[in-house]
């Protein structure tokens, strides 16, 4: 049924009265036609013709039932027509096109080109497209260029089959060099006061320069941060290691020889400790141990034992043998303990520290005043009443006449392998001022120990003075380490 509204509700009382606007009163007088008067279709679906009963099939219904099983489809087609064979062809090109790009293309690539060069000289890959070869202005390279190509190499002073190749050179010929903090790339001068051996002198780098070819460190008596004295002191830390080789320096001795109050020096120590900075030396110098036993800890007793720690030891300390805090990198380190490693195969961490093996250090024989250099190696932890294994297979001196063991052997700080020399007396700086060289090879390995009565370690090295003729046929003197397990 058509709806039909009444005339009536559509009226008002009077066009005054009401609160709308006109337009809407004049809808309501019915002057304008309603909204479904101007439908063209009636309101009713079933007034235009239309079935709707769900009873009645329609041409289209299966487009809207899918998954209606029963349906009218053709088998017999031909799957290889030529439209399937581009189809299949093209989805086969498809799939090689992309293991071509992201499996073929990486591996050929990999295969093909060529190796990266390891001439650090010539950077990674090469030269650069205009031939040229990147270099750093100046003499920076770890191998002065100025150093001849002909002392390079250098037979073993322990084996002369065997051929050393030079791997850091420094001949010092540019002159009025800088050695403040980051002024040279392998070397620098200290700023303090070596305040471990009570010196009477403040290190400055003011006090060291390069000139005529040498290095030229400067005593003088100055006062320097409430010192009498400046001096200076050079080094290499964190700037350049080798582990193993030969080391020789040539210089003039300073002072005369025959006054005795100063104490120059060369020396090496492991990179784990820095000279002057104390709190890096304690429980690492003078250690050099990989052993897990009495001799890493403090005084090298437990609970007093064993009783060869506690006699002839340091006659100035009551007999005792050592007063060191303990090897704090030790390989009795725990798990989750700090240490920065490596480790062992069986995962117990390598006994690290910083030892010391000296060049020289200069000296003048108080009763003879006879110009000496001792050359020594400092080591923890020690023998009983510091006495090393010193019988002829293990100290060698070329020339007895003029080398002898030091009477020094330790104290409750280190212990020592040494040897002092009469060096050449005209090779001091106000005694003719000659060049002298010296130097050392050591070899790297494991410790060799032999059990004793008490259980405290026995030291086997061979300390062997050389001489020799160094290229100005000036003579000249070392010694050799050869088992030193390092840091």
């Amino acid at each position: 049924m058509p709806l039909v509204r009444s005339q009536s509700a559509w009226s008002f009382a009077s066009n005054s009265d009401s609160p709308y606007p006109d337009s809407v009163n004049r809808r309501s007088r019915g002057e304008f036609p309603s909204i479904y008067e101007k439908l063209a279709l009636a309101v009713d679906p079933q007034l235009w013709g239309s079935e709707l009963s769900a009873n009645v099939v329609e041409a289209d219904d299966e487009l809207h039932a899918p998954d209606k099983k029963t349906r009218d489809i053709e088998h017999d087609g031909n799957a290889w027509s030529k439209r399937g064979v581009l189809n299949l062809g093209f989805l086969l090109f498809l799939c090689s096109g992309i293991m071509a790009l992201f499996i073929g293309y990486p591996v050929a690539h990999s295969l093909l080109s060529p190796s990266l060069s390891t001439q650090g000289a010539f950077n990674i890959g090469g030269l650069n497209a205009s031939g040229q070869v990147p270099t750093m202005p100046g003499n920076w390279g770890l191998i002065d260029l100025e150093t001849p190509q002909e002392v390079q190499t250098l037979p073993s002073w322990k084996d002369p089959s065997k051929t050393m190749q030079l791997v850091f050179s420094d001949e010092f010929n540019t002159p009025g060099r800088s050695f403040y903090p980051g002024d040279d790339p392998y070397w620098e001068a200290a700023d303090l006061h070596y305040w471990e051996t009570n010196n009477l002198e403040w290190y400055s780098p003011q006090a060291v320069t390069t000139a005529n070819g040498s290095l030229i460190i400067t005593l003088s008596e100055q006062n320097t941060h409430d010192l009498n004295f400046q001096g200076g002191l050079v080094a290499t830390w964190n700037k350049f290691c080798f582990t193993g080789g030969y080391v020789e320096t040539s210089l003039v001795i300073p002072g005369a020889n025959n006054v005795l109050g100063l104490w120059p020096a060369v020396w090496t120590m492991g990179n784990l400790g820095r000279a002057g900075y104390g709190a890096t030396l304690e429980g690492t110098w003078p250690y050099t141990y990989d052993t897990c036993d009495v001799g890493t800890v403090q005084n090298q007793t437990i609970n007093g034992q064993p009783e060869a720690a506690t006699v002839n030891g340091d006659t100035g300390k009551g007999g005792v043998l050592s007063y060191l805090p303990g090897q704090k990198l030790s390989r009795c380190t725990c798990a989750g303990e700090d240490h920065p490693g490596p480790k062992h195969d069986d995962g117990t961490f390598v006994g690290r520290s910083a030892p010391e093996i000296d060049v020289l250090e200069a000296q003048i024989d108080q009763n003879t005043f006879v110009a000496e250099v001792s050359q020594s190696a400092q080591w923890a932890p020690f023998n009983r009443a510091y006495i090393w294994n010193n019988d002829s297979d293990n100290m060698i001196l070329a020339d007895p006449s003029i080398s002898q063991l030091n009477g020094f052997m330790g104290n409750v700080e280190q212990q020592a392998t040494s040897v002092v020399t009469a060096t050449n007396a005209s090779c001091y700086e106000y005694d003719g001022g000659c060049f002298q060289t010296y130097g050392f090879e050591y070899k790297p390995g494991e410790l060799q120990r032999k059990v004793l009565i008490v259980p405290l370690l026995t030291l086997h090295l061979v300390l062997e003075l050389i001489e020799y003729q160094d290229s100005m046929t000036r003579t000249s003197h070392g010694f050799r380490v050869e088992k030193y397990p390092g840091d």
